[in-house]
């Protein structure tokens, strides 16, 4: 049957805030877009990306064989030529592959000129993700991807070294793909149109070796790296023989060229937006007061002052959830894991403690004096404007009741918080995270709950410690859901994917048995129920302090066209923005 994959998307409404940027004039071409972003990219290797950041540079380079929409995050064709015919028991799936879809030039080919894509390609770009070798540097635990053990035939014995290749994955010929899974698999159409599936050509990795690709990415995209200080500044130029035009037949992208200055503080960042040095960046949480109204009748913030003459303001509901992960014991160590010392951390079998640190933070508190309203606190596991969620049905996770929290504490066995440790808590230094710490340290006090707060000031950094040897009992996580579908926060618990993925070492068999029958259902809406379960299991058994959920906003300088946000914050279209005045400003 021929599939036509419709996602149920953020929601209409997130839908027409995305769209509301600008429509009706049409696109020029010009000039350089320059973007900010506080985080430096973790890598610029597609199968060893998994964070946010990387995104930012990852999407002007390289594009894989689906997309998602960065309006409506609907399924769209890239290198793909139509969406897959798949067979009856939901195991095969038989992809074309476009003709006409081209390499960036560069040295590693013949002659310096980017060759044409063909289903070879596809099949080692995803081979690769699951390469022993390419996992070991990775930030990306491709069990977040291909489930554990991996559901594409082969794959285990590929990864095992076993076999030279996934049987699974075979090219009928050039321009025909067959990926063949072991079970049915529900949001592998999904997984296909994420970051780390981009296509990749061997010639790049043979020349540059596994390292040395991260100084000469070389994808299909619409801009390709001219040159870059690694944690400072990404500059990319336009690809003339990128595939893509727009409605009038005008080649894509229209931008000259796009940059990104890494610049850690946002209000620094700013401040130079404002003095027209950046074309896009993200209002700083110190400045919410100042930039923007208060919520309106239709819940929604916009621009004040001179600001709302000046720029554009663009806004969505986030598929985010923020927490702080509890530390449980890594039971079962694998084989090739950093070490096989085992830990002892003291929240493992604590249920009730773990309930009362959930009870004793005022999250609402924390969204108005700490993030100055940008967000909501966070009712459910499930993200509010996801599918599946509906409070009558999953009821609100944990209100603000500290007396309750003392309560737990003593049938726990720490009457006002006597005999507990005090926790260690670890975040990277990046935007409010130390600010939104320092509240929950401060409302813990309260009911006799210690905490030390320590931060690393990168990314890479924090997850090397958090996925170590001796991980802090407590510790900030955050979750940009890479498609509309709760399976993809759940990932975050599921016990087999411990230490990697799993980074709180959770387990509840029970929760994992129903993560297991999701990615078995194939149809939306009868993994509904599903999710639910799950979520009133974490409820009841939390694997960390349930937070917040955002609201993305981000002011665009007025020329800029285009350039809408997602809740999914790392999908962009690079290739469709375009400038009113073509650069000239």
């Amino acid at each position: 049957m021929r599939i036509r994959l419709v996602l149920v998307a953020v929601l209409a409404v997130a839908l027409a805030l995305g769209m509301a940027q600008v429509q009706g004039d049409r696109p020029v071409r010009g000039g350089l877009f320059r973007n900010t972003n506080t985080e430096a990219p973790a890598s610029l290797d597609p199968a060893a990306i998994f964070d946010t950041a990387s995104s930012f540079v990852q999407n002007a380079i390289y594009e894989g064989l689906y997309a998602f929409n960065p309006h409506t995050s609907a399924l769209e064709l890239r290198a793909a030529a139509d969406f897959p015919t798949v067979s009856a028991d939901n195991l095969v799936y038989t992809i074309p592959i476009r003709s006409g879809v081209f390499f960036h030039d560069d040295p590693a080919f013949s002659g310096g000129v980017g060759r044409e894509v063909v289903c070879a390609d596809a099949k080692y770009s995803l081979e690769r993700i699951l390469d022993a070798d390419v996992i070991a540097i990775a930030n990306v635990s491709p069990e977040f991807l291909f489930g554990a053990p991996y559901i594409i035939a082969g794959a285990n014995e590929f990864n095992a070294g076993e076999a030279d290749e996934i049987s699974g994955i075979q090219c009928l010929d050039d321009h025909t793909l067959q990926i063949t899974l072991t079970e049915p698999f529900a949001p592998f159409l999904n997984v296909l149109a994420t970051n780390t599936s981009n296509l990749v050509p061997h010639e790049a990795l043979e020349a540059y070796g596994l390292d040395g690709f991260q100084l000469h990415p070389v994808g299909t995209g619409p801009f390709y790296m001219e040159s870059f200080v690694d944690g400072q500044e990404y500059v990319m130029k336009r690809f003339d023989r990128y595939w893509r035009t727009d409605e009038f037949g005008t080649q894509l992208p229209y931008l000259d060229g796009y940059r990104v200055d890494i610049v850690q503080d946002d209000f620094v960042a700013f401040l130079r937006f404002d003095l027209g040095e950046f074309d896009r960046t993200e209002p700083p949480n110190e400045l919410y007061t100042e930039l923007l109204t208060p919520r309106g009748a239709d819940g929604r913030r916009r621009l004040q002052g001179r600001y709302a003459q000046d720029y554009i303001l663009v806004d969505n509901p986030a598929l985010d959830l923020r927490w702080f992960y509890f530390t449980q014991d890594d039971d079962i160590r694998e084989e090739g894991q950093p070490t096989g010392e085992r830990f002892t951390k003291f929240l493992t079998n604590q249920r009730l403690v773990r309930l009362a640190l959930n009870y004793a933070v005022d999250r609402q508190g924390i969204v108005d004096s700490v993030l100055n309203g940008n967000g909501a606190p966070a009712t459910s596991w499930i993200n509010p404007v996801m599918p599946g969620f509906s409070v009558d049905e999953v009821g609100v996770a944990f209100t603000y009741d500290p007396e309750r929290a003392r309560q737990l504490l003593a049938e726990a066995g720490f009457p006002n918080g006597e005999g507990l440790p005090t926790f260690s808590f670890m975040t990277n230094d990046s935007g409010p995270n130390i600010d939104i710490a320092t509240a929950v340290q401060a409302q813990f006090a309260e009911v006799g709950i210690n905490m030390e707060i320590t931060a690393t000031p990168t990314f890479r950094e924090f997850l090397r410690i958090r996925r170590g040897n001796n991980p802090p009992d407590i510790f900030r996580a955050g979750w940009s859901y890479d498609y509309p579908d709760p399976q993809n926060l759940y990932t975050n618990f599921y016990g087999p994917f411990i230490p990697n993925g799993d980074d709180g070492r959770y387990r509840n068999e029970r929760f994992d048995e129903l993560y297991r029958q999701a990615l078995r259902t194939p149809r939306a809406e009868d993994r509904i129920p599903i999710y639910q379960e799950m979520n009133r299991i974490m409820n009841e058994d939390p694997p960390g302090l349930l937070l917040i959920t955002s609201e993305e906003f981000r002011m665009n300088q007025p020329w800029v066209r285009n350039f809408p946000i997602n809740g999914q914050t790392q999908i962009e279209d690079l290739a469709t923005v375009w400038f009113a005045d073509g650069g000239n400003h």
